[in-house]
């Protein structure tokens, strides 16, 4: 559509299956101003499911607040913010950037990342996520990073068969964009995965008339299947400020109706979700 300023990716449907948009509240434990604002979307039924990140620093407060909410794990392999920095929980020589911390780029890791090092470091971000009594029902790794060598997708889709978490991956991680077609791998693995993810400027979700504009423009094209907004959620704090110069775009619409987004979505077949609800993986027992 000629001015959108979203991408999607979307696979071709073979048969019919239903259609479900799962808000995802990410960020979760990267800071305060996401945690709360993500719990907050969750208990106001606006996201299906939270995204928490294990080397956030406010990691730990996400697990105390944790009381059965629908929960993905993001994979961090980069840190890409000029100065708020994300490092391994591993001892990992080839995830350390010239400052000590996960690589600034996507180039800079698939120049330098060792796949065993990838292997023990995603591990150890989903046992620590587990051990602090979290039950996760999907996987993503933050901007994809890990899709752009098949020894890292490989290191990735490992863990989510062996923990059965739903993989956060769609069609357009395929061939003629990655010279491998890692979707077509997991699938063949087995593990649940998504038909689309919407990713959105930011400023289109940051009030409730911008996203329920946004809605109305992405609704009647919406693929079969299982389709992803994520949206970082965040209250209007100092912190928020510090770390973004624009703040007025994290604080998403966390007064937005929710009855108007369910009745928007249902005239086009649509209803909201989760990855609990839409993919019901047995989690957190490696496979046997």
């Amino acid at each position: 559509m000629a001015g959108c300023r979203y991408r999607t990716r979307r696979r071709a449907p073979s048969r019919a299956v239903p259609k479900s948009l799962i808000l995802v509240a990410t960020d979760l434990g990267v800071l305060e101003a996401t945690t709360s604002g993500g719990f907050r979307a969750i208990h106001q039924g606006l996201a299906g499911t939270g995204r928490i990140s294990a080397t956030g620093p406010w990691a730990r407060e996400v697990a105390k607040r944790y009381r059965g909410e629908d929960m993905g794990i993001e994979l961090t392999l980069t840190s890409s913010h000029p100065t708020f920095k994300l490092r391994p929980l591993t001892q990992a020589p080839t995830l350390n950037g010239g400052e000590g911390c996960f690589p600034s780029s996507i180039d800079d890791l698939v120049a330098h990342a060792d796949a065993e090092e990838v292997y023990a470091e995603c591990r150890a971000q989903i046992e620590r996520i587990i051990l602090w009594g979290i039950s996760a029902s999907n996987v993503s790794v933050r901007d994809g990073s890990a899709w752009y060598r098949p020894d890292l997708f490989d290191a990735v889709a490992d863990l989510a068969e062996e923990f059965r978490l739903a993989l956060a991956i769609t069609p357009a991680a395929s061939e003629s964009r990655l010279g491998y077609d890692a979707y077509g791998l997991a699938t063949a693995r087995g593990v649940a995965t998504i038909a689309q993810v919407i990713a959105a400027e930011e400023d289109l979700l940051a009030t409730p008339s911008a996203l329920i504009a946004f809605l109305e423009e992405w609704a009647p094209g919406a693929p079969e299947g299982i389709t992803e907004l994520p949206v970082a959620f965040s209250e209007d704090t100092p912190e928020l400020r510090a770390y973004s110069e624009r703040p007025e775009v994290y604080a998403a619409p966390l007064d937005l109706d929710i009855a108007e987004v369910r009745r928007l979505l249902g005239t086009h077949g649509i209803r909201l979700s989760s990855y609990r609800a839409s993919t019901s993986p047995e989690i957190n027992l490696p496979a046997r």
